[in-house]
């Protein structure tokens, strides 16, 4: 076999239908061909099926007498057309060579591939075109020309199966009109073409897909299972898209074809969330919060620090530890909450004040909680306390009005003093 590149067509529109000779067409990516002869030379046509029209149309001379004997489908946008080559040796007509042409579904030759004249046989199927010689062996030629001398093939499918192949198709005996699989399963498959066969196996596992809020195969709240196969959770039939939300530990089983099985194992954990009378947030496990909330899950019975709990107000800080258990399933979620003042800047000085303490905080060794007024003059310390360890001090200054006289004041007064004396000796003088 060699490989060299020949670009030799020419594009006619209109021909002499009695030269003509259509050997066979073929239909993909939603495109017609037709290919064969016009007279001495290869003859090759391309209609767009949607648009109904002609893309291109072609007479292939190479120097020789060439005949399109067969196509083979190569790739989504590509084929490759083999040409038969003969020459007179007198009156006697005698066959060259082969020589492979791939084109696009534009008609567009790409490239070239010369074989010998041993080959007897054609076919296609996986995007390969097979070659079986005088001896009945098969050899195996991808888009590329790459040669080998068995068809490799993937074995392990999820989701969905289909291959290109021209002959007939029989998928566990049963013919077929095409491969396009998605119901999971085991599958012999036998691809014929006159005396050709072509067989293998291949599994179908399903695409499993779960509907919902996950993290590492674990789901909360409510989910919905869609796959293709006969469905069972927990032993019981289940119809894909069927809403689960019961919180416990699932077995799904997916049975498909030819005693095909798949197990999956996941968990339904709570949806657990707080609010905190405004907006409603996730309870992460560490969460720091610092106002009142209320706690709400889709679960029966929930405690907290070991005391059965039903949405109360939760308005004193502290650390707190949400537990559960129910189905299986069971969780422990460390949450706190801190102790905050607002209205109040560190080291600065009022003439009065109004702060607001969510939990308790001490001003000057005193017990206060909620809104607070200060106008009393004098120094203050606040402070406030988390698990009886220092949380936030304050240190800040009330001042009375005569205290807190700016130096706008002073220069306000000390211009009036300035005038008085101006006038004293202004009388003075006369």
């Amino acid at each position: 076999m060699g490989k060299y590149l020949v670009i030799v067509f020419i594009f006619l529109p209109l021909l002499n239908i009695n030269d003509l000779v259509i050997n066979d067409n073929y239909e993909f990516n939603n495109i017609r061909i037709e290919y064969g002869k016009y007279n001495q030379d290869g003859y090759l046509s391309i209609y767009d099926l949607e648009n109904e029209e002609y893309i291109n149309e072609i007479i292939y001379d190479d120097g020789f007498i060439e005949e399109f004997i067969y196509l083979a489908e190569v790739d989504n946008n590509l084929f490759i057309i083999v040409c038969k080559r003969s020459f007179y040796l007198g009156e006697e007509k005698k066959i060259n060579d082969y020589q492979l042409l791939k084109y696009n579904c534009l008609g567009e030759l790409l490239d070239s591939y010369i074989i010998d004249d041993n080959y007897i046989n054609f076919y296609n199927h996986h995007n390969h075109i097979i070659l079986e010689d005088e001896s009945n062996n098969y050899s195996y030629l991808n888009k590329d020309f790459q040669e080998e001398s068995e068809l490799k093939l993937k074995t392990d499918f999820i989701g969905n199966y289909n291959v290109q192949y021209q002959g007939e198709a029989f998928i566990n005996n049963k013919f077929i009109n095409s491969i396009n699989l998605t119901y999971p399963g085991i599958y012999n498959i036998d691809i014929i073409d006159g005396d050709y066969q072509f067989s293998y196996v291949i599994t179908l596992e399903p695409d499993i897909i779960v509907e919902g809020d996950s993290s590492n195969y674990n789901y909360y709240g409510e989910i919905k299972v869609y796959s293709f196969g006969d469905l069972y959770i927990n032993n019981q039939p289940y119809q894909s898209g069927k809403s689960i939300n019961q919180v416990g530990q699932y077995s799904l089983v997916v049975k498909g074809v030819n005693e095909y099985i798949k197990e999956f194992s996941f968990s339904i954990y709570p949806e657990i969330y707080y609010n905190n009378g405004i907006d409603s947030f996730i309870l992460d496990n560490n969460k720091a919060i610092n106002y009142p909330i209320r706690i709400y899950a889709s679960i029966e019975q929930l405690y907290i620090n070991n005391e059965l709990y039903n949405n109360e107000l939760i308005n004193q800080p502290g650390i707190y530890t949400l537990s559960y258990e129910q189905n299986g399933i069971s969780e422990n979620i460390d949450f706190s909450i801190y102790p905050r003042v607002e209205g109040i800047s560190n080291n600065k000085k009022y003439d009065k004040l109004e702060i607001y303490i969510f939990g308790k905080a001490y001003i000057n060794d005193e017990e206060y909680s909620g809104k607070v007024s200060l106008n009393q003059p004098g120094n203050y310390t606040l402070k406030t306390y988390f698990d009886n360890q220092l949380y936030e001090s304050y240190e800040f200054e009330i001042v009375s009005n005569n205290d807190n006289f700016n130096i706008t004041s002073y220069i306000k007064y000390a211009f009036i003093i300035l005038l008085a004396i101006g006038g004293l000796i202004f009388f003075w003088k006369k």
